[in-house]
């Protein structure tokens, strides 16, 4: 499964877990699926599941489809074999939910907590490595600069980072990556960028996580950017003009009450892929009525801007 896949069904059971927490049924039922990913060898650390610390133990087995979303993209695009930084931080994420519920996951997740950012904090650019050891090459790290990262800060029942880095994070991941349709998934003036997602099947899977915009991503990366500002009225405000603002215009406009999959990395950021996606669009229903709390709703909003724009001829 790709990311956006990924990332939400953690967090949504969670959710839907807390609010219906008197139904035991549904408690044990994730209690198990929490406990069997902690188990899991694939996506976790095998040094820290068996009590090893030494760097050769390998972090991940390769996950073919853990980044691409298609067969195709996986075959015509880069690899990221190794330990992938949201492949971890979703593992971890299910140590801290099992935990909640049986004890022999809470020291492991605290050890896997701090390996984490023993292994992917990178001084040199002040953000996450995307990969560690790389293709299972002991002490190899992938330097690159992904949106993935920002799922270490939000998006998630729990983050991984706090304080001074991630800060450094979230504001790295707006001066490389944010476009006013989402994040880059690859930073301008890495190897493989590419500005534009054109061409045939084959060309487009290629390019597909080498820049291309996404626009579910701006909803972890709002949560992030308010959370290292304390979630201030100001701060949301802000986040609404600077952030939101741009997708509902495209919403209410090209979308036609929707939003894109994905767009080209540079201006103007063609919208491309799907034209109506949903988990797009949800992530900007969820930044409305959940995180930024807009008092009028978004629906409303698109109604209006939709009713304002020149009529098509």
């Amino acid at each position: 499964a790709d990311v956006a896949g990924a990332s939400k069904k953690p967090a949504d059971l969670y959710s839907r877990s807390e609010r219906v927490g008197t139904e035991d049924t549904l408690n044990e039922r994730f209690a198990r699926q929490a406990a069997r990913m902690a188990r899991a060898r694939r996506p976790g650390w095998l040094c820290l599941r068996h009590g090893r610390s030494d760097s050769h133990a390998p972090l991940s087995r390769p996950l073919a489809r853990s980044y691409h979303a298609s067969d195709r993209a996986h075959a015509a695009g880069p690899g990221r074999g190794g330990a992938r930084q949201e492949i971890q931080a979703l593992w971890i994420n299910a140590l801290a939910i099992g935990g909640s519920w049986s004890p022999r996951w809470r020291a492991l997740h605290e050890r896997a907590s701090s390996r984490f950012q023993e292994r992917f904090w990178n001084p040199h650019t002040g953000c996450l490595y995307d990969v560690v050891d790389v293709d299972h090459r002991a002490g190899a790290c992938d330097a690159s600069i992904r949106p993935n990262q920002i799922l270490a800060v939000a998006g998630l029942p729990h983050g991984l980072l706090n304080g001074a880095r991630a800060h450094s994070v979230v504001d790295c991941v707006e001066q490389r990556l944010l476009t006013p349709l989402g994040l880059r998934s690859l930073a301008p003036g890495e190897p493989g960028y590419a500005a534009a997602y054109s061409g045939g099947p084959r060309e487009r899977d290629a390019v597909y996580h080498q820049g291309t915009v996404w626009p579910w991503l701006i909803g972890p990366f709002v949560e992030a950017w308010l959370a290292v500002r304390d979630g201030t009225p100001e701060a949301q405000r802000e986040a609404r003009t600077r952030f939101v603002s741009p997708l509902l215009d495209h919403a209410a406009r090209e979308g036609l009450g929707h939003v894109c999959e994905i767009a080209d990395a540079e201006p103007p950021h063609s919208p491309k892929g799907c034209p109506f996606q949903a988990w797009s669009l949800a992530e900007l229903l969820r930044l409305d009525l959940q995180v930024l709390r807009e008092r009028a709703p978004v629906a409303r909003v698109l109604t209006t801007r939709a009713a304002a724009r020149p009529a098509l001829r």
